[in-house]
Formats: structure tokens, C-alpha cells, sequence
């Protein structure tokens, strides 16, 4: 029993990590894709 605990454990860390990680890249590409839209914006 002990096994599928911790085996249980690792499968949400990983999948919280990846959560973690595809948050962090969204946010950078709204605040690129933000910056881009600002730019183009001014020279119009």
C-alpha cells in the first residue's frame, strides 16, 4: 500500500510541475505578444 502512495505522490508533483512550468511560459508570451502590440500601436 505504502508503494501506491508514493507513487500517487510523484504523479501529482509531476503534473504540478508542468502546470508550473506552462504557466510561467504564458505568461511571457502575453507580456512579448503585449509589447509587440504597444509598438505597432505607436507607430500607427
Amino acid at each position: 500500500m505504502v508503494l501506491a502512495q508514493d507513487m500517487l505522490l510523484v504523479i501529482v508533483s509531476h503534473d504540478t510541475g508542468d502546470f508550473t512550468s506552462m504557466t510561467t511560459q504564458t505568461l511571457l508570451t502575453v507580456g512579448h505578444n503585449k509589447t509587440i502590440h504597444n509598438d505597432l500601436l505607436f507607430w500607427l
